[in-house]
């Protein structure tokens, strides 16, 4: 069974943080690293990241099943054809009856790699909840034009129309209360819910509330943890970490299966609450943002790092 998560990941070396800032960044991965896959899958893992000038990375979701990668919905055949292509971002680029959407076109891959034109297979609106009719990342839902179904649930099935984001890759929109995350070499542009990332107070039950990677907020992310990952854990993506942690650069984190990690998961912290404890040894509450990058209404968010 396929369950959607969403990864945030970045081109290059991972970094540490700023010596003279005092911000943390989040990790960073290749995706040519050789470890593993990045992107967001359909039980899969997001990375968020960082670079070292406090500058967004790219952010690529792929998919795995519960028990690891999963094929994507391509057939080994090279004979077959994924579908005709389309523009994410330009209206009416498909046949009548049929919508641009987000696919796994590479043959087996786990991630969102390719937008092109699907039949249109139900009138669900946005916020409904659907139906995956396929792989849950062949573009095969039950959602209407200029939606996905998204984050499937284990138990009743269900996952929950989302909208693409609408205007440019330069200049995206979303409807108010929401946050556009433009993922996987921009072939994923989707609208994300907002959130409280010390309350974690997202509706679905299977997310998380990460930074978004624009460094505008925070947003419902998907849960690729399984609850496995506490402080300390290795992770190479921001949402393999369980609730209320993130994945940062090993560095910060004073373990010993951080030493050859390309992240570790540590806690997210107020900078302004004197009372937090961080768990490593040496680890401070350091804030999550360069010196004046802070979102409105985030300049309180930190991270338990060991200061760089």
């Amino acid at each position: 069974m396929i369950a959607g998560s969403l990864a945030l990941t970045g081109c290059g070396e991972k970094d540490s943080g700023d010596s003279t800032t005092g911000a943390t960044t989040l990790t960073t991965t290749s995706a040519t690293s050789g470890e593993g896959e990045t992107g967001t899958d359909a039980t899969g893992a997001t990375s968020l990241t960082t670079t070292s000038e406090g500058e967004a990375g790219e952010t690529t979701l792929t998919t795995t099943s519960e028990g690891g990668a999963t094929d994507g919905f391509v057939n080994t055949d090279s004979s077959m054809s994924c579908g005709d292509s389309c523009d994410i971002w330009a209206a009416n680029d498909c046949s009548d009856g049929q919508k641009c959407t987000s696919v796994a076109c590479a043959v087996g891959s786990t991630a969102w790699d390719s937008n092109v034109c699907r039949d249109i297979q139900g009138t669900k609106t946005l916020g409904d909840d659907c139906e995956y009719l396929g792989s849950g990342i062949d573009g095969n839902d039950d959602c209407g034009d200029g939606l996905l179904c998204w984050n499937q649930d284990a138990d009743t099935m269900l996952g929950t129309c989302l909208a693409f984001c609408t205007g440019s890759a330069a200049a995206p929109t979303c409807a108010t209360g929401t946050s556009c995350v433009i993922a996987n070499d921009g072939v994923l542009p989707i609208c994300l819910p907002g959130c409280d990332p010390l309350s974690q107070d997202c509706t679905n039950a299977n997310d998380l509330c990460l930074p978004d990677f624009t460094q505008t907020g925070f947003v419902c992310v998907l849960d690729a943890s399984g609850g496995m990952a506490p402080y300390g854990t290795p992770c190479s993506y921001a949402n393999s970490c369980n609730e209320g942690l993130i994945c940062i650069a090993p560095e910060a984190v004073p373990e010993a299966a951080c030493a050859t990690a390309s992240g570790c998961c540590s806690p997210m912290c107020d900078i302004t609450d004197t009372s937090t404890t961080c768990p490593g040894q040496g680890q401070v509450c350091e804030s999550l943002y360069e010196a004046g990058m802070e979102p409105p209404g985030f300049d309180h968010m930190g991270v338990c790092a060991v200061p760089a």
